[in-house]
């Protein structure tokens, strides 16, 4: 009897296990492929409140589960074998750090076999695990992006909105100001007299005659009598904003004084309820607006509000969802504690999708590279796939300058411009070259200096305007080919390809460039060894991975179609 109790108690034991594993941990009991993971350190994993983040994941995508205990390159091995092709780093904000950033890029290559990012892959966190499960939530449908709020100049392109504003950075002073109203407030006499003067004047010169110091110095009497109040007339520090209300229409530009931009990019933030914003002064405890104003954005215990000295002002939460691309000069997009602009932004600025620097930018190709490809691919790419491509255009040049810098860091600082010489130095002696480049060190700096925050499945892109498309790309199997065909229309302009020109000529204050697009194109479905099977009937060099194909120093006219037959294994 004891042995048969005994047997008994052990399966009863064992149903009451099995039927009890928590949700977030029953794929991964499974093991094997999964197209999304999950990766969560086992301290977020045991917060009930933070788990609910992770088992909404798995519910969203049937996730495959896989805990960690410190850093995500602890399960390397485990994430290589579940091969995903979109991995969820769920993380407390506090834990969040450039050094975290930088190895969770290294992970997403070594995941590979290739020189490129094996997966998507995203933060998901937030002011606490309510606001981090929103925006899981968000993410449960798809959204096109219509309506946009920019602080950058640099945001030329806008024909995929219907409506948006942007606040220009250009400040002016109208020195002349102040004799202009002397001019025209004086007594009409002087105003005549002077006027008979310089005529006067005028006409001795024409004629070479000698102008005496008695007119010279009447004429300056005069004009120091018109001009004794033109110094208390204010001087306005002026600035602009522009604003279109209709997809159709372009930027209409209204002259504004700098004291009143904040107050006008607030309302505009009201009326739009924007879906897309852009900035490029950013910071962890800091967004600076406008560069004339002292006045900045500010997060407190997950609050945002403009910091004005007569108080703050709460900015409005809006019914919208939200994708923010923080260019950013400052750093934001890592915190080591939760009370920051990112948290903020996601808790109270209701912005679902957030990519950014998580050190220091210097080098624009990852922030502005992104917002490139993304804006002459409107309704191609999500917000996700957008920064994905990006970064493997980063890896690709790095891999065709040299392909030593795979395994090459850019050298830990906290001052670009201090340690440059020597930073130039150590990265020149690891690849073993004579010189290394502007560029090359920017590229380098901003492989791992990116991240994107949010899911990186979710379908958040840019309204497609038919004004932006003029080719479509079609794609079919046939047994073990892959065939993919590109039509182009009579309206084709192969600058819509590569970026038109965009951020690629250096300035007096800015030697860096962003590099000229290829054609690029994110496959629907993950591939098994795509190689190049049929030798391309057109000028071009592809670079195929599993994700996606790049087509380099391509040439294409209007009204023509371009076909690549690729090999896959099934």
């Amino acid at each position: 009897m004891r042995k048969r109790f005994d047997l008994f108690g052990c399966i009863l034991l064992l149903s009451v296990f099995l039927f009890s594993v928590p949700a977030s941990a029953k794929k991964d009991v499974k093991g094997g492929k999964s197209e999304y993971v999950v990766l969560v350190s086992k301290a977020v994993q045991d917060d009930a409140a933070w788990n609910k983040v992770v088992e909404a994941l798995q519910t969203l995508h049937d996730a495959l589960v896989i805990p960690f205990d410190k850093l995500p390159g602890e399960v390397l091995e485990p994430l290589k074998k579940a091969h995903p092709r979109y991995v969820a780093v769920v993380e407390k904000p506090e834990n969040i750090t450039p050094e975290y950033i930088r190895k969770m890029h290294r992970v997403s290559r070594e995941a590979g076999s290739g020189i490129f990012e094996a997966f998507l892959w995203g933060m998901i966190t937030g002011y606490d695990a309510e606001s981090a499960l929103r925006v899981v939530e968000d993410a449960r449908t798809p959204m096109v992006i219509r309506t946009a709020l920019s602080t950058a100049q640099e945001m030329e392109y806008t024909s995929c909105f219907d409506k948006c504003g942007v606040i220009s950075q250009d400040v002016q002073r109208d020195m002349f100001k102040g004799i202009r109203e002397a001019f025209k407030n004086a007594d009409p006499v002087l105003i005549e007299q002077l006027k008979q003067l310089n005529e006067v004047i005028k006409e001795k010169s024409e004629t070479n005659q000698p102008v005496s110091d008695s007119l010279t110095n009447l004429v300056k009497e005069i004009n120091a009598k018109i001009q004794a109040n033109s110094a208390k007339t204010k001087i306005k520090t002026m600035t602009a904003w522009e604003e279109k209300t209709r997809e159709q229409d372009t930027l209409t530009r209204h002259e504004i004084e700098v004291d009143s931009i904040l107050f006008k990019f607030l309302d505009l933030y009201k009326q739009l309820d924007p879906e897309f914003l852009l900035t490029s002064s950013y910071g962890v405890d800091y967004t600076t607006l406008h560069r004339g104003v002292d006045e900045v954005v500010r997060a407190k215990e997950g609050k945002l509000f403009l910091d004005f000295k007569q108080g703050p002002e709460y900015f409005p939460r809006g019914e919208n969802r939200r994708v923010y691309l923080a260019t950013g000069y400052y750093g934001g997009a890592t915190f080591g504690k939760a009370d920051n602009q990112v948290t903020a932004w996601m808790k109270d600025g209701n912005v679902s999708a957030l990519a950014g620097y998580c050190k220091r930018q210097w080098h624009e190709q990852a922030g502005w590279g992104t917002w490139k490809l993304w804006i002459f691919n409107p309704g191609r790419y999500t917000f996700a796939e957008a920064v994905f491509m990006n970064m493997q255009f980063i890896l690709s040049r790095l891999n065709d300058w040299n392909p030593k810098f795979q395994d090459v860091d850019y050298p830990e600082t906290d001052d670009v411009n201090r340690d440059w010489e020597s930073n130039v130095a150590e990265v020149t002696k690891a690849i073993g070259a004579d010189m290394v480049t502007l560029d090359q060190m920017g590229y380098l700096y901003d492989r791992d200096a990116f991240v994107y925050y949010g899911d990186p499945k979710w379908d958040a892109r840019l309204q497609a305007s038919p004004e932006d498309l003029h080719y479509k790309v079609t794609t079919e199997r046939k047994g073990n080919k892959y065939v993919l065909t590109i039509q182009t229309d009579s309206r084709f302009d192969r600058r819509q390809i590569s970026g038109n020109y965009y951020k690629e000529k250096t300035t007096m204050f800015n030697s860096t460039t962003l590099g000229r697009l290829p054609f690029s194109y994110f496959f629907p479905e993950r591939l098994n060894n795509p190689k190049l099977a049929k030798k391309l009937a057109f000028e071009g060099v592809v670079e195929v991975n599993e994700n996606f194909i790049f087509i380099h120093d391509c040439f294409f006219e209007p009204n023509q179609t371009y076909e690549v037959v690729l090999s896959v294994k099934k």
